[in-house]
């Protein structure tokens, strides 16, 4: 039996072995075919088996993911319902639309969500009501939580009355706040306590006082030459009065505004009083010198000729812009903040012929440059405080009120409005107005404060908006037009803002009563003489006879200030390198 058996295990292997050698010299085509079923069963038998796992760890990847998730919910904090508080806020004179409701619309909603606060009440007073119904509210003591005043004098003598909450350690704990204000500006807003009641706002130092010039005009006059010197300023005014004889080619609110034109190319800061000249550093009388008297030329020349409205003395604000809109002016002195609304005047008057671009004022030789700079500023003009009975709760709340408008997300609200509604990033990556938003929506600086009101992004935009408001310009025009006005800002921004360090004068504090009568009494008499003198009413001979005698009869004035920014330069160690 055991024979039997080994006999045919090994005529079983001799099969194998013939077997083995015939594969190697290769099969027949149905030990093909067979091998070829085998291998695609097989193949699909693996197929089968890696969906079957596949789909297995597809399901066990989704329970895991569903238990990451209940796990997630189960340890993410709960977020806290938003803390209500009421506010005082100030607006700085926008055009809201008809109706409109602050605390409904949708920017201070987009800035609440962002703080996770919610106004139960927000009082916003109309521009000109705004101090009349805070001394009333103040006085009566129902104080809001959060107060927003553009009058810092006020703020800080109710903060050191106890009204306000002590902030100093919120500034210095803030990752928001404290990278933003100097030591120096925290010295400054401490008051007679040494706790800081009241936060300043951001300085922001974009906005000055310049030239802008109807080029349109100049074009229709003939002038292809220059505007840099001042003769060069004569030369094109005398031209458009050529073109046009009732033309009013420059003009102003008296000598109170707007006048600029007719002092800062001779280095004046004003036509009376004092002012701080770095170049000389120091406080002085407009009167020092013979600059004076150089800008008193020019002015009776202007005068002379009827280059200057002959009314220029009794105008108001409406007489100035109504002037300015129908009488071919060709020198519109204003602040690049306020040219704007000029702009839009001019596009609702259906100009649409009209080039206004800014440029830089003339500065005459010999005279010195400093006087028509503008220095940093040491804040902004707007500042902030918490009512002292603030609980916790509230008080934290106030603190994201303020980090939140001081955020890139909320400069982006203010300062554009929302990407696609009110604008729109275009191929160079610049901010493009889409309309009609854009226009509706210029009022949201007024919730920009803290940090975007007249930086030169904003008021760049704004004068974009404005530009391509106007419904008589073509597309390319609009586009042509606002690229030139921007870019001759950005090209003068740099003169106008000079490198200085802060001027002391920022840190005095008020004057006695006999120094500020004394002040009063020259800013009178010394606008009075001028005036006379650029109207022919009294000779330049007479006024220089006058001026010297004028300057020395207010040393008192000059001494005083000396005595004061000296003490504050050495405090605060203030210089200024040419």
């Amino acid at each position: 039996m055991k024979r039997s058996l080994a006999i045919v295990l090994a005529l079983l292997m001799l099969l194998g072995l013939f077997a083995g050698c015939s594969s190697n010299k290769g099969s027949s085509d149905a030990a093909e075919t067979k091998t070829e079923t085998k291998t695609e069963e097989k193949k699909e038998e693996t197929k089968k088996e890696s969906v079957s796992s596949g789909a297995k760890k597809e399901d066990q990847a989704k329970k895991e993911e569903t238990k990451k998730e209940e796990k997630k919910e189960e340890a993410a904090p709960v977020v806290d319902a938003p803390t209500k508080i009421t506010a005082f806020m100030q607006e700085a004179g926008q055009t809201f639309p008809d109706p409109f409701s602050h605390i409904d619309d949708w920017l201070t909603k987009e800035i609440a969500a962002i703080a996770n606060i919610e106004f139960t009440e927000l009082i916003v007073p109309a521009y000109t009501d705004t101090e009349t119904k805070f001394n009333l509210m103040m006085a009566g003591g129902d104080i809001p939580d959060y107060i927003h005043r553009a009058h810092r004098p006020d703020m800080r003598r109710y903060g050191e009355e106890g009204a306000f909450a002590d902030i100093t350690d919120i500034i210095r704990s803030s990752d928001i706040l404290s990278p933003l204000y100097t030591d120096v500006q925290i010295s400054v807003m401490k008051d007679s306590s040494g706790a800081i009641h009241v936060l300043d706002t951001l300085p922001i130092n974009d906005d000055y006082s310049a030239l802008f010039v109807r080029e349109d005009l100049l074009e229709k006059a003939g002038y292809t030459g220059d505007l840099v010197t001042v003769d060069d300023y004569l030369a094109a005014m005398r031209a458009v009065k050529a073109w046009d004889p009732n033309a009013i080619v420059y003009t102003c609110r008296a000598l109170a505004y707007q006048q600029w034109f007719l002092t800062q190319p001779f280095n004046v800061a004003n036509t009376c009083g004092w002012a701080w000249y770095p170049e000389r550093d120091a406080y002085c009388n407009n009167w020092e010198g013979d600059n004076i008297v150089k800008s008193l030329e020019f002015a009776r020349t202007l005068y002379k000729e009827k280059l200057i409205d002959p009314e220029f003395m009794t105008n108001n604000g409406d007489d100035v812009n109504q002037k300015r809109l129908k009488e071919n002016c060709l020198i519109w002195a204003q602040n690049r903040g306020g040219i704007v609304a000029r702009m839009e005047m001019i596009a609702a008057d259906g100009q649409s012929d009209a080039r206004m671009i800014p440029h830089p004022m003339p500065i005459a030789e010999g005279v010195g440059i400093d006087a028509y700079r503008t220095s940093p500023n040491l804040y902004g003009g707007h500042c902030i405080a918490f009512n002292a009975k603030c609980d916790q709760e509230k008080f934290d709340a106030c603190v994201r009120l303020v980090e939140t408008l001081l955020s890139d997300e909320v400069y982006i609200l203010t300062c554009y409005g929302r990407e696609g509604v009110e604008f729109e990033w275009n191929s160079a990556g610049n901010p493009t107005p889409l309309f009609p938003a854009a226009k509706e929506a210029t009022y949201k600086s007024w919730l920009g404060y803290a940090y975007t009101y007249n930086t030169a992004e904003n008021m760049n935009f704004n004068s974009t908006i404005a530009i391509y408001a106007n419904a008589g310009l073509s597309d390319d025009e609009k586009a042509a037009y606002a690229d030139k006005f921007v870019t001759a800002f950005d090209k003068i921004q740099d003169e106008y803002l000079c490198s200085l360090d802060y001027s002391p004068t920022i840190f005095l504090e008020a004057a006695p009563d006999e120094i500020n009568n004394m002040v009063a009494e020259c800013n009178e008499y010394q606008m009075s003489m001028y005036a006379k003198c650029m109207l022919g009413e009294i000779s330049l001979e007479d006024f220089v006879a006058q001026k010297d005698e004028t300057v020395a009869k207010y040393q008192a004035v000059t001494d005083y200030y000396k005595e004061k920014i000296d003490e504050v330069k050495a405090k605060y160690d203030l210089t200024y390198s040419k």
